[in-house]
């Protein structure tokens, strides 16, 4: 049976792929020729039509006489998506490989493919798979197509996807046939090398026998391996400009197709050709060249299914093109759909799959490239702030810089995104920071990140830090200020390179450290080049202490604060023939009493379509018959707008409203983003997947979610239809089930690494009654944040929990009560606020031990332990910690930790024999725990131990052991714990040039973390390691106040830090500074005095000095 499709009579086949084929057709009314891509009927699952509609997604964002259009997205008969392309008229660019025209019309046809490219790229689109057959001529100029397995990177999220291998091999980039790489603008870039060196030669630049030698081949140094074409002589720049777009690592080729394009026009002028065209046929379909690697594939590394693996690319450039004569016909315009009536709905698709166009806002569009002029120009950090209400297009401005940035070549953009609901764990700056480096996986025999890297080889920041941070595994948070200190870095790298566009979406609602960064960023003047825009929303940006901090930050020099107001009409008229091509004179009769903001705007257009107030006629789109203008343009809410436009997507559903309704409900509960998996999960008590898949397909298809990355990651068009799809949970039969549901899928995904999410999880649980569990979440908010050192964060979340059991009358004396005690004890105990930390503990203990709640307990003896130890009341610290040991089970981490503070004071007063012994029933324990990390733990204290009283070899070998094993995992608290106690062994072996730099990268990292015991552990090896290499006096002199300053900030020392003092002292006097050395003694003796004072029983501290030549 013939295919079909509404208002579309299908005629030939033009071709077909590993999943679809493409057709030539007419459409009805208006009789137009064009080329409609379908799902083939035996391979249309559900991940098909997904793969059909990313394509449908990726082709609707283009709107460029370079890209073929999409014209229109309708189905078949069975309800599957229809792609209705524009069709081309002519050959695809592989004629000429083997038919060669002439440089000059190949030079040509190579900058129409760059500008394509260029538009492609500032929209976020890589395409993935450029190539001869996917560019198309017509006359001499040439039209990219077929955005199959493009990928759509939302320059706010990270791709969180699975990644398949997907292109055909033999214009692949290394990136591609690697899935821990990541793709992006160049990779494509990568292909068009290869295309520019097989018009050039005539022959590809890689033969292989299969994919593994081509991956291998890809990821070594390009050599040219052909002759030129007879008669054609190119200057060495050529060669030197493939060579460049072919290089292993992809930050490293050539970045921005429009810097291609300029250096290909510049070149072209040396170029000799003394062949003219030869009379070519007419060209036909072409075969594919004789290659086994010439195919389109896609298919995961492992295992395939039609439904995953299969592309919907086929060998025979299989989009749009038309080699046959023609009947003549009006082309269509490179804006508007179909220009003849269509039935509801027919090319609407299309309309709201489109991203909003930025028309107007001209002046802040001059702010904007004004400072980007003054960044490239001249240099320097410049910030602009745009502020406005919901809907103002705040965001489509910042959008806007992004695309202009890239589409000229400017300056390498990237993006930290932000919303009120913070789940969206892999948004922020994390996520700006892995963009802007790319993985720390090698793409070639080269070391990570070559493109970063110095004449020797080294990074400008802490690879092993950098690389635990932008790691894709979520791991724990960091504190903020450390966060920002790291994208500080890698921003700072690459602006070595080139500019940087840095945007900061909602800012406002940042939590790690956004606004450090640019209060960072601003205090750098001229030293780096970056243009920063912030986005905030009106009421988010005058809010209390956020407000006093924006009016600072905007007062600084290089800072502009831009407010977005209403639309004029003129801009009104733009943006409404924009959307919608409407009948001559209707736009400028409508203007006026259209809405203010864009985002209304919008929406009232979506309203005309999807309820037939307008109807495409053959000029355009009119009002329909009967329609009023009151109805055109009733004075209604945007959140009353959307509403029915919620309602007309659930009445579509006929008999399964509810649940549409239901799924995004709960989609909206997640977050303004979310994974599609998790929806799942979420859905996974109400409705099936597939169900769930069908809703997403549709949402996706009417503009109310996008999907920006490609793959599962989706996000609502706008907050608002989020908040009022929210708003609507309450209003279920059983709004408890939705609301857990979600809250579930939250925390089991994510596990509550990211305060955001918990603090989400916690808002749903709250919302759905189980007050119990709510308060749970909350406390656990409360605990990251404490191990992060956003202390006042936890201090918000405890005190929200205390008002959630308060208002639940739930009563004092509840285990939950003690948890939230115990918690803020814990926050006391890091803000040194001992007193509070005692008292509210003293709670805690009390309710604990009534209800005989023996781990809980031990919990809280452990920090009464601490608390005692850090005051100096060591031996009520050992006590507490001995009758922990009662209480606690064998392999338990409270009986790990109450050995561990009986080897401190052990250490502390040189008990060497109860050291012993100890360090054996704490690596007894860790083996009974079975787990590796506190097994690594006890061993870090084993050679502490072990250096402490001289057994150097013993603790060389168990350090460098823990070494090779942290390495290789996933462990930063480990990783750091060794290097603390390696620094001991590089002072010992005098080992000082390694010792600098390290230790001063540990110290920048303490200090924003403010641990201040590692700090006064840090500052006196830095002023140790400046003694041992002799530097000049006045630096050590400083660095030795320092060490002497820290000091006083803690009550006793580590240690590590007692031997590097005693340490200190001795090299100073090597170096000829006695009266430093002599305040270094001062300094000690008289904290040793005060420790003896504080046993207060005769006790005496053990002095590193006596071991000092055992070293």
């Amino acid at each position: 049976m013939a295919p079909s499709a509404p208002h579309y009579e299908i005629d030939t086949i033009l071709g077909e792929g590993g999943m679809g084929r493409v057709y030539r057709a007419v459409h009805h009314p208006s009789r137009l020729p064009v080329a409609i891509k379908m799902l083939r009927q035996e391979l249309a699952s559900p991940q098909a039509r997904r793969l059909l509609l990313r394509e449908a997604a990726a082709a609707a964002r283009l709107d460029h006489p370079r890209i073929v259009k999409l014209l229109d997205l309708t189905h078949d008969e069975d309800g599957r998506p229809v792609l209705v392309m524009e069709l081309v008229m002519g050959h695809d660019l592989s004629v000429w490989i083997d038919d060669w025209p002439g440089f000059p019309r190949v030079l040509g046809a190579l900058c129409d493919t760059l500008e394509g490219l260029a538009v492609a790229h500032g929209a976020g689109i890589v395409h993935r798979d450029l190539k001869p057959g996917n560019l198309l001529v017509e006359g001499d100029r040439v039209k990219v197509t077929d955005f199959g397995v493009a990928v759509v990177l939302d320059p706010l999220r990270t791709d969180s996807t699975k990644k398949f291998v997907v292109g055909t091999p033999v214009y692949m980039a290394p990136e591609q046939l690697d899935p821990r790489l990541d793709i992006g603008p160049w990779t494509d870039i990568y292909a068009f090398g290869v295309l520019l060196y097989e018009l050039l030669h005539a022959e590809p630049p890689h033969i292989a026998e299969g994919l593994s030698d081509l991956l291998s081949q890809k990821r070594s140094p390009f050599v040219p391996k052909h002759p030129l074409r007879p008669g054609l002589r190119v200057p060495r720049g050529m060669f030197a400009l493939i060579e460049a777009l072919l290089d292993p690592e992809p930050r490293r080729r050539m970045r921005f197709a429009s810097e291609v394009r300029d250096a290909l026009v510049s070149l072209a002028e040396e170029v000799e050709d003394e062949l003219t065209a030869e009379p070519r046929s007419k060209p036909s379909w072409r075969t594919p060249r004789a290659s086994n690697m010439a195919g389109t594939i896609a298919q995961p590394p492992e295992e395939t299914t039609a439904a995953e693996g299969a592309t919907l690319s086929a060998d025979l450039a299989d989009t749009i093109l038309d080699s046959a004569p023609a009947p003549p016909r009006a082309r269509p315009s490179n804006r508007s759909t179909l220009p003849a009536p269509l039935s509801p709905g027919t090319g609407t698709r299309v309309i709201q799959l489109r991203r909003l166009p930025l028309v107007g806002r001209l002046a802040e569009r001059a702010i904007i490239e004004e400072n980007l002029d003054q960044v490239v120009g001249r240099g320097g950090v410049r910030l602009v702030g745009i502020v406005g209400a919901s809907g103002a297009g705040k965001s489509a401005l910042a959008r806007w810089g992004l695309d202009f940035v890239e589409r000229h070549g400017q300056m390498e953009g990237v993006a930290a995104g932000y919303d009120i609901t913070g789940t969206a764990p892999t948004g922020g700056l994390k996520h700006a920071t892995r963009r802007l480096l790319g993985p720390p996986v090698p793409a070639s025999d080269e070391p990570p990140w070559a493109w970063l890297r110095g004449p020797g080889g080294e990074l400008p920041f802490d690879e092993a830090e950098m690389t635990a941070f932008v790691s894709k595994e979520a791991g724990e948070a960091l504190a903020s200020d450390h966060t920002a200190s790291l994208a500080e870095a890698a921003i700072e790298a690459v602006s070595r390179i080139r500019p940087v566009y840095l945007w900061l979406d909602d800012v406002g609602w940042s939590r790690d450290g956004a606004l450090s960064l640019v209060e960072r960023l601003l205090a750098r003047g001229d030293e780096l080049d970056v243009a920063i825009v912030v986005t905030l929303r009106s009421g988010t940006a005058g809010h209390g202490a956020l407000r006093e901090r924006l009016a600072s930050l905007f007062a600084k020099p290089g800072a502009t604060l831009v407010t977005l107001g209403a639309l004029g009409d003129t801009e009104k008229r733009t943006l409404l023939d924009e959307v919608l091509q409407l009948a001559p004179g209707l736009a400028d009769a409508f203007a006026p009493q259209l809405d203010d903001l864009p985002l209304m705007l919008l929406t009232r257009v979506y309203a005309w379509i999807e309820n037939e107030h307008v109807v495409s006629t053959e000029d355009g789109y009119r009002p329909n018959e009967g329609i009023s203008s009151a109805e055109l343009f009733s004075d209604r809410a945007v959140e009353d707008t959307l509403t029915e436009r919620l309602d007309a997507f659930f009445t579509a559903f006929g008999d399964d409203r509810t649940m549409a309704r239901r799924v995004l409900i709960v989609a909206a509960l997640l977050g303004a983003s979310f994974e599609e998996d998790v929806l799942v999960a979420a859905c996974s008590g109400v409705v099936g997947p597939e169900q769930v898949h069908v809703v997403v397909d549709r949402a996706v298809l009417t503009g109310l979610l996008r999907s920006e990355s490609g793959g599962g990651d989706l996000r609502f068009d706008h907050g608002l239809l989020k908040e009022i799809l929210e708003s609507m949970a309450q209003s279920d039969p059983d709004p408890r089930r939705l609301l857990r549901g979600a809250a579930d899928a939250l925390r089991v995904t994510y596990e509550m690494a990211h305060a955001a999410v918990g603090e989400r999880v916690a808002s749903l649980l709250w919302m759905s009654g189980d007050v119990e569990d709510a308060v749970e979440a909350l406390v656990a908010v409360a605990e990251v944040h404490n191990r992060t050192g956003d202390l006042d964060e936890s201090a918000k979340a405890l005190e929200l929990a205390r008002q959630w059991l308060d208002s639940a009358e739930i009563a004092d004396g509840t285990i939950l009560r003690g948890r939230i005690a115990l918690v803020d004890a814990d926050r006391a105990y890091f803000a040194i606020d001992y007193p509070t930390a005692e008292r509210v503990l003293g709670e805690a203990r009390a309710i604990f031990e009534a209800h005989g709640e023996t781990e809980l307990l031990a919990a809280a003896m452990n920090l009464e332990s601490g608390l005692h130890f850090y005051q100096n009341r060591f031996r009520e610290a050992e006590r507490i910690a001995r009758e922990m040991e009662t209480v606690t089970a064998p392999g338990s981490v409270w009986r790990h930790r109450a050995i561990h503070r009986q080897l401190q004071i052990a250490s502390l007063v040189g008990d060497d024999v109860l050291a012993t012994r100890l360090v054996r029933e704490a690596l007894r324990h860790a083996r009974l725990s079975g787990g590796r990390f506190r097994y690594r733990t006890a061993h870090i204290t084993a050679a502490e131990c072990e250096l402490s009283v001289g057994r150097v070899g013993d603790a060389r070998l168990r350090l460098a052991a823990l070494r090779e094993e942290v390495s290789g995992i996933d462990d930063t608290f480990s990783a750091a714990e060794v290097g603390d106690v390696w620094f001991w062994l590089l002072a010992i072996d005098g080992m000082w040039e390694e010792l600098a730099p390290r230790v001063a990268q540990r110290l920048a990292l303490l200090e924003s973390n403010a641990d201040t015991w590692r700090i006064t552990m840090a500052r006196t090896y830095c002023a140790l390691a400046a003694a041992g290499l002799r530097d000049d006096e006045a630096r050590v002199a400083a660095l030795v106040d320092a060490h002497i300053e820290a000091g006083c900030q803690v009550p006793n020392d580590e240690p590590t830090t007692r031997y590097a003092t005693r340490r200190l002292a001795v090299e100073l006097r090597a170096a000829g500074h006695e009266a430093l050395a002599a305040r270094v003694d001062a300094a000690f003796e008289a904290r040793m005095s005060t420790l003896e004072a504080a046993f207060g029983d005769g006790t005496t501290i053990f002095d590193p000095a006596n071991v000092l030549d055992a070293y």
